[in-house]
């Protein structure tokens, strides 16, 4: 079997120094990987956010084990905190159910 000595070194440098062509496809596949990323995120914000005009109510806990009320109006674009649920019910009605 011959082999050219040449031919090895030669296609030693080119596993070793990559060409311009693959270089340019890394570069475009990662534009795209981000460019994909940034879509999902989009798509993740959208349907993670909820699109009512309804307000959303928990129950939260202090740093103390207090329990309290949080409540927030899309509306307004304001959050409220409660001591008792009788407070967030006060809320709603005046807020909300009059209307």
């Amino acid at each position: 079997m011959n082999t050219c000595h040449s031919c090895k070194s030669e296609k030693k440098d080119q596993d070793i120094y990559p060409s311009a062509t693959s270089k340019s496809l890394r570069e475009m596949f990662g534009a795209i990987a981000l460019g994909l990323k940034s879509v999902l995120l989009f798509v993740w914000d959208a349907v993670s956010t909820p699109a009512s005009n309804e307000p959303q109510i928990w129950q939260k806990r202090d740093r103390f084990g207090q329990v309290y009320w949080q409540a927030y109006d899309p509306i307004r674009d304001r959050f409220a905190r409660f001591s008792s649920e009788q407070e967030v019910r006060q809320w709603l009605e005046q807020n909300f159910y009059i209307r």
